[in-house]
């Protein structure tokens, strides 16, 4: 059974006012690993080469790409026409950092050891977008429908495709979806809801035309996979106390894609249907490396799932146990990544199985108690 709820965040102000920002990126001298001209001399400045997006709402997440920013952040810093960004990554030659609270458009600027790069301009917009602006409930005088608060009724039409959360397909090395022509597609033909789908699997068998489907590890899963040791799928196993924070930044960077583009997103929390007919077995380098199956994970957390294609032990328990905890600590984490945008909803499961009834009540009560 599939229960969607609605996400109860405050609505943001719809201005439409658009912005000028620029982006700095400063980079310290410590531990940069910067090269000398000449194997001496001062190092090379940092360079920002391209800036992806180039605009965008508060909070979007933008890798700024280009050269010598250090191996790690140390004492360099990014700021948004002035104003000091916090990354989430950082390496010599990509940086991602949201855009900071309460800036304007302007240039993003990187410092290293006190050196500034050049400045690549960013554009802020505070609008909330041109059509989503939930958050959706109940039609009073006819609640088939939701409204926005407007007192018109809203009817949700829309596509969804399985890969526009996770890169996945039938290769071992899945091709990366184009989000912004799925929006494209979308919004030409008048549609205003879509599914940001999630499987559980990294591998999964049986699906769909048949044989072996594969998610790309990059930000395809929200744990880290550092090992030690491999997964059953033969990658790193995944360690369920440290978030893998490339995964919901592509998350809150799509659902505000969305938004602006007027378009709700139902953001998917588990796969039911993926661990219930779906998985390869636990035989390396062939197996599913379900996260919460033992033999995946470094940290003792185990569904009792011993072969064969079902094995739905992570949603079929009967009260709170180490597993819950797990998810529960990630359903906390994407509510905090995406809950101040009006176009979400929520789908705890997608086909969740039939006796996990008191794993769906407890996420349902999850969602609205955090919400709140």
């Amino acid at each position: 059974m599939m229960k969607i709820l609605l996400s109860e965040t405050l609505r943001r102000l719809a201005r439409r006012t658009v912005i000028l920002a620029f982006v700095v990126v400063t980079v310290g001298c410590n531990g940069t690993g910067r090269s000398s001209p000449g194997g001496g001399g001062n190092p090379s400045p940092a360079s920002i080469t391209s800036l992806n997006p180039a605009s965008g709402v508060i909070g979007t997440p933008v890798t700024i790409a280009g050269a010598n920013f250090g191996a790690t952040q140390g004492t360099s810093t990014v700021k948004f026409n002035g104003t000091l960004a916090t990354p989430t990554s950082w390496s010599a030659t990509s940086i991602v950092a949201p855009v900071p609270q309460s800036v304007t458009t302007g240039s993003v600027v990187v410092t290293v050891g006190g050196v500034a790069s050049n400045g690549v301009s960013f554009t802020v917009s505070n609008t909330a977008g041109p059509g989503a602006t939930g958050p959706l409930r109940a039609l009073a005088a006819n609640p088939r429908y939701f409204t926005d608060g407007s007192g018109k009724a809203i009817l949700l039409t829309g596509s969804q495709t399985w890969n526009d959360m996770q890169d996945e397909d039938s290769s071992t090395t899945p091709a990366a979806f184009d989000f912004t022509a799925y929006v494209n597609l979308l919004k030409a033909h008048g549609q205003n809801a879509t599914i940001l789908w999630h499987k559980d699997l990294p591998k999964f068998c049986g699906w769909g035309a048949g044989g072996t489907w594969t998610i790309s590890s990059a930000a395809g899963f929200p744990w880290q996979r550092n090992g030690p040791g491999n997964a059953s799928d033969g990658l790193p196993k995944f360690d369920l106390t440290k978030f893998n924070q490339a995964y919901f930044d592509r998350l809150r960077a799509r659902v505000i894609q969305l938004q602006q583009n007027g378009i709700y997103a139902i953001v998917e929390l588990f796969d039911g249907l993926g661990i219930d007919v779906n998985r390869c077995g636990n035989s390396t380098p062939n197996g599913d490396g379900f996260p919460f199956t033992g033999v995946n994970n470094i940290n003792g957390i185990d569904d009792g799932y011993s072969g064969g294609t079902q094995g739905d032990g992570s949603m079929t328990m009967s009260g709170p146990n180490a597993i819950t905890a797990v998810q529960d600590a990630f359903v906390q984490k994407v509510i905090d990544t995406v809950n101040d945008q009006p176009n979400v909803l929520w789908e705890p499961s997608e086909e969740a199985p039939d006796n996990s009834t008191w794993w769906q009540g407890h996420m349902i009560s999850l969602i609205r108690n955090y919400e709140a």
